[in-house]
């Protein structure tokens, strides 16, 4: 009996004088059990760290007033599967750092401008260049490098094109254009009652103005246009003028109290538009750098 009382492994008429089956299984699953309970710690660690940068991250707003496809598409019913390239950029600021949570919001462009002129507007504006906010010495605000070069071009109806070179060539003509937009060479004409206007609120109704032959021709984004043509008209319908009204580069601005947040994206912007990630993004609007584009 001097194994059953000294070990406690004994099985009577088993002949086993060792450890038993049921004590050596549970003696194999301690280490496993430490293990696991190891891991799910660090994997806990991990969470906490990732939600602490998310929490800790400053909250940032872009502003636009660009209240049009595809650069805004909030309520666009017809592109589901759409974000808009501005909405795409922000989450593309957000994925490449976690120092700052951007988040984007659509104000007019009458209530920015007021809001930044009074030194109020808090976050910065995207999609914008400096020559339309009269800073082209870039020394009001801080300026981003260019994430996305851009154009307008003079839409006509497809059977009533003429010759287009310059602004000039509008003399005389009937434009519908968005309420309180600045358009190089063309709203000084305007202000010369040379050019007849019909502001309007959106690029749907300056395009729908010409089917109905109220007016001459309208101005409007390159790829707004693409995106029509897609999602609503017929390239039929319509003609685009050789020569484009205008060429520029998009940016963000910046307050100038905002240098640690332009500190800390900046160095991604700059990077855009040689990056893969951002250029399939552009790619996937039918993006085409205005150096490369052909003008019809």
């Amino acid at each position: 009996m001097a194994n059953s009382l000294n070990n406690p492994g004994y099985l009577p008429g088993n002949g086993n004088t060792g450890a038993s089956p049921v004590h050596a299984k549970a003696a194999l699953m301690r280490p496993i059990a430490v293990l696991w309970r190891v891991a799910w710690l660090l994997f806990a660690g991990l969470l906490i760290v990732a939600f602490s940068s998310v929490v800790n991250a400053k909250s940032f707003t872009l502003f636009t007033y660009h209240d049009k496809p595809p650069y805004y598409l909030s309520g666009v019913a017809d592109s589901p599967d759409a974000i808009g390239i501005y909405k795409e950029f922000v989450n593309y600021l957000n994925r490449k750092q976690n120092k700052v949570q951007v988040q984007l919001v659509f104000q007019p462009r009458k209530r920015l401008e007021e809001s930044l002129q009074q030194n109020r507007l808090k976050g910065g504006v995207l999609g914008v260049n400096p020559l339309w906010f009269n800073d082209s010495e870039k020394l009001k605000y801080l300026w981003s490098s260019v994430f996305m070069h851009d154009r307008d071009v003079v839409i006509t109806r497809k059977n009533k094109t003429f010759n287009y070179q310059h602004p000039t060539d509008l003399t005389g003509k009937r434009l519908a254009l968005p309420r309180g937009l600045y358009f190089w060479g063309v709203s000084e004409l305007i202000e010369l009652n040379k050019i007849w206007v019909y502001e309007t609120s959106s690029d749907v109704q300056n395009l729908d103005m010409l089917l109905l032959n109220r007016v001459d021709a309208t101005i409007t984004s390159d790829l707004t246009f693409k995106y029509f043509i897609k999602t609503r008209y017929t390239q039929e319908d319509f003609a685009v003028l050789g020569t484009p009204h205008d060429q520029f580069d998009r940016r963000v601005l910046f307050p100038r109290r905002y240098d640690e947040t332009f500190q800390v994206l900046e160095p991604i912007i700059a990077n855009a538009l040689s990056d893969p990630e951002w250029q399939a993004v552009l790619k996937g609007y039918h993006y085409i750098p205005y150096h490369q584009a052909p003008y019809n």
